[in-house]
């Protein structure tokens, strides 16, 4: 009896711990030490690239209290890309104030019509930078789609689905890719960019930065791997960081797999990285982590 009421009280006080978990207020490490805790990674050689898909919390007002607060995610995002060497950032949801503050800290390009500090509304939704001393813009575009509904039940907030593509030459090996930033919630958007890539790809290897607010069995993410895209996460040779992407600021909760980096099959992953900021760096960059996958591009043809 006695050994019975002793584990009620130990299985009671557990279910208790686990319910405050998932209640409680964010909690990252409140002592940050500058430089101490910072991710770095090398440059890749010229047949390589690193891409980064960061999913960008928008500088909202009435979000602004707590670590959710742009100021305080801003240096993050400047750190990963000068830090770790990204090649290209596809972007999703940042507002155009926020783009063009990434492009004057570090110096990226925006690949648009107009620069980063006329960049509309539409063109930062899903905005793709790149290392300009690397790439050259041959062309670009944006579509988007229709507003998206807040979903409490999946974490989908208010937003408008669609994406952004570039058309980049490497200035070394004169090698040109056709680049993706996507933010798609429907299986009509979906479509609409797969037939768009079919008709710009043209042998052109094809990579995909993409906030799909959805776990890989679903949907939108199976329409991609139908068209014959390859998941990076998926056929990568190493593998490292987190699992999932999407924490809401609360990484003691569990987290899934919403953000992806799709790719031509050809094209080879030597390494996939979830950059897992609450242990890796210490400072969130957003409500989502960042994936970050280094591509080998094959011998350049001289």
């Amino acid at each position: 009896m006695i050994r019975r009421l002793c584990l009620a009280i130990v299985l009671s006080t557990c279910a208790m711990a686990g319910l405050l978990a998932q209640t409680a207020e964010p909690i990252w490490p409140p002592v940050l030490v500058y430089g101490a805790d910072r991710l770095h990674k090398p440059q890749l050689g010229r047949d390589s690239l690193r891409v980064m898909s960061l999913s960008l919390l928008p500088s909202v007002p009435e979000r602004d209290e707590y670590i959710e607060r742009w100021v305080c995610r801003k240096d993050q995002v400047i750190h990963l890309m000068r830090d770790c060497h990204v090649d290209i950032l596809g972007l999703q949801r940042p507002l155009p104030s926020q783009v063009a503050l990434l492009t004057r800290s570090t110096g990226y390009a925006y690949a648009g019509e107009t620069n980063a500090d006329t960049i509309t509304a539409a063109g930062a939704r899903f905005a793709i930078l790149y290392n300009p001393s690397r790439f050259n813009l041959i062309a670009s575009g944006t579509t988007a789609g229709d507003s998206v509904a807040a979903n409490p039940m999946t974490g989908v907030k208010n937003t408008t689905e669609g994406y952004g593509w570039a058309t980049l030459e490497d200035k070394a090996g004169k090698r040109r890719l056709l680049v993706f930033s996507c933010l798609l919630r429907s299986a009509h958007m979906a479509r609409t960019m797969i037939a768009d890539i079919k008709s710009r790809a043209n042998g052109i290897p094809l990579i995909i930065a993409a906030d799909l607010m959805a776990e890989t069995f679903e949907p939108v993410p199976r329409m991609l791997r139908t068209a014959g895209l390859a998941d990076s996460f998926a056929v990568t040779a190493y593998r490292s960081g987190a699992i999932g992407t999407f924490h809401d600021f609360r990484h003691n909760n569990p987290i899934r797999r919403m953000d992806y980096v799709f790719l031509s099959p050809t094209l080879q992953v030597p390494h996939y990285e979830v950059v897992d900021e609450a242990f890796s760096t210490s400072r969130p960059s957003s409500d989502h982590l960042p994936v970050m996958v280094d591509i080998s591009l094959g011998k350049a043809k001289k």
